[in-house]
């Protein structure tokens, strides 16, 4: 099975580390895989390249000649047709736009991924590509939402709902995973560590989380809180910080290449979102045994298995982070849970292999339903 990637990447989010998951696992597989990142004109290399290649996939980059160039995605669509692929899976709404306007004549199935929509104060050029995009998915042969609330808001937009299915990201769950967090004991007068991990945008609710650690800290209870990632609302993030006087207690990590292992030396992960997909740190995060604090959005719930693996807070709730917050650093048996069953349930739910193989099935219905000749629709192996 020959497979082209396609997305326009900005940076090493959750959509690009979900593509170099899948795509990994494909070419493990045995599947000729490229994965093709969209870039303005005098951008650097998207990082999402250097790590496909490091795990052994061919890269393309795709530089456009401006904001929106369909025509060149499409001729660099041609030329791997040309090359024998079989199956394009675009993902982000550029991308999937892109990919649903290709040309009749390209023999090629069509799989987009709805990674999700922005959804919290969207500017009015994404909320445009947004809305294009939800009317020209009905054109895909197969659209993978990654959570079915995503799911159910989009077969309300097109008749064949039969094209839409639920696909779950995977994550990897290492061989040992954190059986025990970074600190020997929340009561050993160690100071716990509260982190997060993702873009720095108004949408990942990052103020919300540095209020509830300013008021814990008004309430006695002190904690060190470490932010891993860079975005546009990092300056107003530093500003807020020296607001709450937090400066001795906040730090920002930065870009960090190996986010996961970051996780490792933190008692509770604290995703504050006013909307999400289906986080990948949250899986992450449960499959080295750290507990997590998210917003009720999207597929937060499936993923803490309503509660079970962690605490569901109201986003924008700063009451609710603070209280999260106390719960999972203070309730020893939900930490003994995670530290149990939570990597065991995210290799069940959300590993690597199930989310291949529920794309294996995808591509075989999309090569089915653009009548692909017989002989071009075998999927798996070489």
């Amino acid at each position: 099975m020959r497979v082209l990637h396609l997305i326009e990447s900005g940076g090493y989010f959750g959509a690009e580390v979900v593509i170099r998951q899948l795509a990994r696992e494909q070419h493990r597989r045995g599947y000729v895989v490229e994965v093709a990142a969209l870039r303005p004109p005098g951008t650097g290399e998207p990082e999402l390249l250097r790590r496909c290649r490091e795990d052994g996939v061919a890269t393309r980059q795709v530089t456009q000649r401006h904001r929106f160039d369909v025509g060149k995605v499409h001729e660099t669509v041609a030329e791997a047709c040309a090359s024998g692929v079989q199956v394009v899976h675009s993902h982000g709404y550029k991308a999937n736009i892109c990919a649903a306007l290709l040309p009749v004549r390209h023999a090629v199935a069509r799989v987009a991924t709805l990674h999700g929509w922005t959804g919290f104060r969207p500017t009015r050029r994404v909320w445009w590509y947004e809305t294009l995009e939800r009317t020209l998915l009905g054109r895909m042969d197969v659209v993978a939402c990654v959570h079915s609330s995503l799911q159910e808001r989009l077969v309300g937009k097109h008749e064949n709902r039969a094209r839409v299915r639920v696909i779950p990201n995977g994550v990897p769950v290492p061989e040992r995973a954190a059986a025990v967090a970074a600190h020997p004991g929340l009561d050993s007068g160690v100071v716990p560590v509260v982190g997060f991990v993702g873009r720095l945008a108004a949408g990942k609710g990052v103020d919300t989380l540095l209020d509830a650690v300013a008021r814990l800290r008004g309430d006695g209870q002190c904690v060190r809180t470490i932010l891993v990632g860079e975005g546009p609302r990092r300056a107003a993030l530093e500003a807020r910080v020296r607001e709450l006087a937090l400066v001795d207690d906040v730090e920002f990590a930065g870009y960090v290449k190996d986010a996961q292992s970051a996780m490792q030396g933190f008692d509770v992960l604290v995703l504050p979102s006013h909307s999400e997909g289906m986080p990948m740190v949250v899986l992450e995060a449960l499959a080295v045994g750290v507990p997590v604090v998210a917003s009720d959005v999207g597929g937060c719930r499936d993923a803490l298995d309503a509660g079970r693996l962690g605490v569901l807070m109201a986003p924008g709730s700063v009451d609710d982070c603070a209280d999260g917050i106390r719960r999972a650093l203070g309730d020893e048996t939900l930490r003994a849970e995670v530290r149990r069953s939570a990597p065991a349930w995210v290799q069940a739910r959300f590993g690597v292999e199930r989310m291949a193989d529920l794309y294996e099935a995808a591509y075989a219905d999309a090569l089915e339903r653009r009548e692909v000749p017989p002989e071009l629709r075998r999927v798996g192996a070489r």
